[in-house]
């Protein structure tokens, strides 16, 4: 039986919407519309969550892009844009291949570099006997990164 110190706090609980897992909101609660929750095994309410954990943090970061390259003022994180009008954010990345030739291949190897310890810590190795996806004992989304230490101790 998994102790409520090796997930954050969170205990399991079958009765509960999602076995209990933090992260529900007023003013919609339990909001599952499509009822993927309803009757899913607790290895697949965690399968979810660290889906919804992992696109949502991609999702966020590419917002903050957004809007910091559409902002009215002359800054871009990669590249000069002052003078001149590179157009939309959306082709944005045709600029980024001109000025830095290689950033992509950089950066699937810095995304490659992160999936790849997000799954030693969180995942179990294929063909294991129990046929799990993730560890017991493993929280979904919680890699241990916290520089900052603003993760509460418990849930």
């Amino acid at each position: 039986s998994l102790k409520a110190s090796d997930l954050n706090g969170w205990v399991p609980d079958e009765s509960k919407f999602a076995w209990g897992l933090p992260g529900s909101l007023d003013p919609a609660e339990d909001f599952d519309p499509l009822g993927f929750a309803e009757n899913a095994a607790l290895t697949q309410i965690k399968g979810y969550r660290e889906a919804e954990t992992t696109h949502g943090r991609v999702a966020m970061l590419a917002v903050i892009g957004f809007l910091v390259t559409e902002a009215p003022v002359s800054f871009h994180p990669l590249f000069d844009t002052a003078g001149r009008d590179i157009g939309p954010a959306i082709r944005h990345l045709d600029e980024v291949r001109v000025s830095s030739p290689f950033f992509f291949e950089v950066l699937a190897l810095v995304i490659g570099g992160a999936e790849l310890t997000r799954s030693l810590i969180g995942w179990e190795t294929p063909g294991n006997d129990s046929n799990r996806a993730l560890k017991e004992d493993y929280y979904p989304g919680d890699i241990g990164f916290d520089p900052l230490g603003l993760k509460p101790d418990s849930f």
